[in-house]
């Protein structure tokens, strides 16, 4: 079982970012971002020679990887613009990592999809990161074949809303652990002794109810 614990926000220029896989977002309309189109030019202009061609549609979901010199890049559909929410984002997040594992790709860097300025964009772009990194690989034969990202980054985004989106993303991902693994591993008493920490983490009380029947 594996997931990123932390998400990373960064102020650095797309020529300036060292990561194995960059993610970029467009629209059904077509219309590359600014960071977008310096991604184009990075790739030698493969990514406009796909939208002319008809490769790339822009539907939701639909991904696409262009090859630069020493990063790769995947271009993220995100549906009609219109309809574009929090959701989309997360779920976008959530292609981008999966992409990343499946290519085995250690490293990943992104803008913020749709350039969306409110926090709340930011959030739910994290909380998809972390979410598309979760593996529940805790009964699977430990070989080489089980591969996890090191880190993730977000350009421009807001760094406080990127580590909340983070913090919930992780704290899915703990309850995804516990409702996977089996029941005599998961047992009630296990599950009130991590309420207990959980709690006391948080600077909270906890009571743990006894059973009266």
């Amino acid at each position: 079982m594996g997931y990123l614990k932390t998400v990373k926000n960064s102020t650095s220029e797309f020529s300036n970012v060292r990561t194995d896989l960059f993610a970029v977002g467009v629209f059904e309309d077509l219309k590359l971002s600014n960071i977008g189109t310096e991604a184009d030019k990075y790739s030698g202009s493969q990514i406009k020679a796909a939208i002319e061609n008809g490769d790339i549609k822009g539907k939701k979901g639909e991904t696409s990887v262009f090859y630069g010199k020493k990063k790769r890049i995947l271009v993220v559909g995100l549906g009609e613009k219109k309809k574009f929410n929090q959701e989309v984002m997360r779920l976008s997040g959530g292609t981008v990592l999966k992409t990343a594992i499946s290519k085995k790709l250690s490293t990943v860097g992104m803008e913020v999809f749709g350039n969306q300025k409110d926090a709340s964009y930011s959030q739910a772009l994290a909380e998809g990161i972390v979410l598309g990194s979760y593996q529940f690989t805790k009964y699977q034969t430990q070989d080489k074949e089980l591969f996890e990202p090191k880190n993730a980054m977000i350009i421009n985004g807001n760094a406080n809303a990127i580590e909340k989106g983070a913090i919930i993303g992780n704290s899915v991902c703990f309850a995804r652990d516990m409702e996977n693994d089996p029941g005599n591993v998961t047992t009630p008493k296990k599950l009130a002794s991590l309420a207990k920490e959980i709690a006391k983490e948080g600077g909270e009380t906890s009571k743990v109810a006894k059973d009266r029947v």
